[in-house]
């Protein structure tokens, strides 16, 4: 349980800097073209760090005296990103500001005239932008893992045909070896079948010899028994 735990630690504050890095980046795109992206981004860094608190918290209940290194590591990494979050949120106020009707007025432009602008830039959602954005970037993603494989696999397949190919004399002759072996296993089989077979004539003759052998032994006695008479 103590190495799950420093595991868990260990992985949120790669988390937190992560997040410190994204908040970064996030502040100097506020008020920018990617004004509404950067402000998305904080919120999900901002919902990530409650999670990440949330599991550390729960971790840290009762932990032993082994994991106080990393406490006080999470514990400084998320005293520096609670001190950008709060420059991100002073920033993200300062640039959601609406423009002063009564400077639009001094430019010569009238109150009605400024809401009316107002509302015709202000329905401009970027949102929509952001999530096909973010679609894109996942495709594009996705699209260079599948390019990484296919290398890899590429890679995989060449060193395999060199292999192949450096030992294709060795598989050359070891399918000749199979093939002699063959040959000769065919050879010894049909000699040992030969050998059966005059094995077997052998005993049929040695039989007959011995028959004819017995025979002629009755007959002789047969003949000096009847000369003695």
């Amino acid at each position: 349980m103590p190495l799950e735990n420093g595991e868990l630690l260990s992985r949120s504050i790669q988390q937190v800097n992560k997040a410190c890095q994204d908040v970064q980046l996030a502040m100097r795109e506020l008020g920018t073209g990617r004004d509404a992206i950067a402000r998305d981004k904080l919120r999900r860094t901002r919902l990530l760090m409650q999670q990440c608190n949330d599991r550390v918290e729960i971790v840290t209940k009762g932990a032993d005296s082994s994991l106080d290194a990393l406490q006080q590591e999470y514990a400084q990494i998320t005293t520096q990103f609670a001190s950008l979050n709060a420059e991100a949120t002073r920033r993200e106020r300062q640039t959601f500001r609406q423009t002063d009707p009564g400077s639009l007025r001094e430019a010569g432009l009238d109150a009605l005239d400024s809401q009316v602008t107002f509302k015709q830039v202000q329905p401009v959602d970027l949102c929509e932008f952001h999530t096909e954005e973010a679609i894109q970037r996942e495709k594009l993603q996705h699209a260079r893992e599948i390019e990484s494989d296919v290398m890899d696999l590429k890679t995989t397949y060449q060193e395999f045909h060199s292999l192949v190919h450096q030992q294709q004399d060795g598989l050359d002759k070891m399918t000749n070896n199979v093939t002699e072996s063959k040959s000769l296993i065919e050879q010894g089989h049909n000699q040992i079948q030969g050998a059966s077979r005059r094995q077997k004539s052998f005993r049929k003759i040695g039989c007959i010899g011995c028959a004819v052998l017995v025979v002629v032994v009755i007959i002789v006695i047969i003949i000096v028994v009847l000369v003695t008479r």
